[in-house]
């Protein structure tokens, strides 16, 4: 137990010197999560009422058959953990070249917009049951893929910017032990993605049917 505390504190240390270190990468990927959270909530408002009649029935539909489905929680969780890995791998592999940067912006952006599209739309259609889906259907898994999405990002464009640096002749460091580095950081949050792939597999489901069973 008290070794498994000391490796949680040492990460928690890992992360705490990588944000103050790179304070304004994190300020400006944060801005662009959120920003693109701003405009997935503010799209759901824009829709038109035939779009949205669309969404209702199918998000209807979808939780009727989850009420009377038993859920393959192996399947779920194999979907979460694949779906988010596969962007981290995208960010990782953008950070290897020098032109990336602004298309692991967008990365961050367009997963911003998700949730805030999935969010807006649940309570601005379900009201109050909506809500509880958000805090406890959507929210729980996003506390792991949302810190992970921002510290891959930060640490692609840093190690992209490192390599700009280099290019230029303007590197005083080793390329390859960064590249050890930074492979490493990602693979730790790679670990922490997949924890909340298991959260989202085996977690979401039962309080979606809870909340649609007694607050639809």
């Amino acid at each position: 137990m008290g070794g498994k505390t000391q490796m949680i504190k040492a990460l928690l240390k890992v992360w705490f010197n990588h944000v103050k270190d790179h304070i304004v990468l994190y300020i400006l990927t944060l801005v662009m999560f959120l920003g693109g959270s701003s405009l997935g909530a503010l799209t759901v408002s824009s829709l038109g009422e035939y779009q949205i009649q669309e969404l209702v029935e199918y998000f209807d539909f979808f939780l009727k058959g989850l009420a009377g489905l038993t859920i393959n929680s192996v399947v779920v969780t194999q979907d979460a953990i694949f779906n988010n890995l596969k962007f981290i791998f995208i960010i990782w592999a953008l950070g290897l070249t020098i032109i990336g940067i602004p298309i692991i912006l967008l990365i961050v952006s367009f997963k911003g917009f998700i949730m805030g599209f999935t969010v807006g739309f649940l309570i601005l259609q379900k009201g109050f049951a909506g809500m509880l889906l958000s805090i406890f259907s959507v929210l729980p898994q996003n506390l792991f893929y949302v810190p992970s999405l921002l510290v891959c990002a930060v640490a692609s464009i840093t190690f992209s910017l490192c390599l700009l640096k280099g290019s230029m002749g303007k590197g005083k460091f080793s390329i390859s032990q960064m590249f050890i580095n930074y492979t490493l950081l990602l693979f730790i949050f790679c670990i922490i993605t997949v924890i909340g792939g298991l959260v989202e597999g085996y977690g979401a489901p039962l309080t979606m049917k809870f909340i649609i069973t007694y607050f639809q």
